[in-house]
């Protein structure tokens, strides 16, 4: 068997590289140590100086939370989730990556604690608004030193809403309650593809040919009942002035506090018609047209309902984005709104033909509570 000997430049060469390399190192774990303020010889070789490095040791968890939607104790916001991100920092507040944590959490009002995720830091996690209905404590710890934790509190959310002046953030098909009208009167069906394709508009089909009218329930609201004047749901439109004559056709939105009682406080807005306003304390008395001022000829006016809450009851107000006219409906008695209320979309509409579609085009909904 032939020998063949190396090239000693070769050797040489890799000598050097990992001569190099062991420098390097070394001076790493110096630096390490240097800024652990650990002491220790100059003298000291490689392994020596991997004997003194500190053992990772969580000290404190940082809890980022960046919230996107309504809730009580928030502004108005334009997304649907509020992301999380879980960051472990040691006694130099100096980040570590791949530390085991776990991520839980209990409700507001009370009750036990339940893991929804783990993994490594750094740790994201979206909470979405469904998930988080009712409000919940969230508590992230590390997983093999728990007195190592971090909570936040993720309140109630209540609704999304429009567009402001940044994006669009269109209305969800899930915020209104389509499939159970709380007030109906030869209504055939409610069609919700106007929201599924991110418009936002829905259609109410007549059942047979007169008046149809009713109220759909606005979910996730805040609770009108019981609360302050401080607490408002907003629905926004806008309407044009038209030369329908009211007594051709009406045909109307708007909103109001609705119940399965003997008492509602409801109004619409008429539009493309001589007549522009409507309120009722009972839903059954709809259908009295006044010119109240709301739309103009030749322009488009934003009009909006304004539901407030109430300790025992309240008006729900009608009003112009810019202040012109303001109106209000009946009172709503909160001894006679019923078992089943809420602030609802109202609409009317007369002389309807049989599978006549009637458009609701809403602007925004909007929600505030202190």
């Amino acid at each position: 068997m032939t020998f063949t000997p190396p090239d000693l430049s070769d050797v040489l060469t890799n000598e050097t590289t990992m001569n190099s390399r062991l420098t390097t190192f070394r001076n790493d774990v110096k630096d390490i140590l240097d800024e652990s303020e650990i002491t220790y010889s100059s003298d000291l070789g490689i392994l020596g100086l991997l004997r003194l490095l500190p053992v990772p040791d969580p000290q404190s968890i940082e809890f980022n939370c960046y919230e996107s939607w309504l809730t009580k104790d928030g502004p108005q916001a334009h997304a649907k989730s509020a992301n999380m991100h879980i960051i472990v920092r040691d006694k130099n507040d100096v980040s570590m990556n791949g530390i085991d944590v776990v991520l839980q959490r209990k409700p507001l009002s009370g009750g036990n604690w339940t893991n929804i995720t783990s993994g490594k830091t750094p740790l994201s996690y979206t909470a979405t608004a469904d998930a988080n209905r009712g409000g919940y404590i969230y508590k992230a710890y590390v997983t093999n030193k728990p007195s190592v934790s971090a909570e936040h509190s993720l309140p109630q959310f209540y609704m999304n809403y429009f567009e402001d002046d940044e994006y669009v953030d269109n209305i969800p098909p899930s915020l209104l309650n389509t499939s159970n009208l709380l007030k109906a009167t030869n209504v055939k069906s409610v069609d919700t593809t106007g929201l599924a394709y991110k418009e936002n508009y829905i259609e109410v089909v007549a059942n047979q040919a007169g008046v149809m009218k009713g109220a759909i329930m606005i979910n996730n609201t805040p609770t009108i009942l019981g609360a302050n004047s401080n607490t408002h749901v907003y629905i926004g439109y806008d309407m044009s002035r038209g030369n329908v004559p009211s007594s051709t056709q009406l045909k109307g939105y708007g909103g109001g506090f609705v119940g399965n009682g003997s008492r509602d406080s409801v109004g619409v807005f008429f539009d493309n018609c001589d007549a522009d306003f409507d309120t009722a304390y009972d839903f059954m008395f709809l259908g009295s047209p006044s010119d109240a001022g709301y739309t103009v000829a030749g322009s488009v006016r934003e009009c909006y309902v304004d539901i407030e809450g109430g300790s025992s009851g309240n008006y729900t107000y009608y009003k112009t984005a810019d202040g012109s006219v303001s109106h209000y409906a009946g009172y709503w008695y909160g001894s006679e709104i019923g078992s089943t209320y809420a602030p609802c979309i109202v609409f009317y509409a007369d002389n309807m033909a049989a599978d006549e579609r009637l458009r609701i085009p809403i602007k925004y909904i909007r929600a505030v509570a202190p």
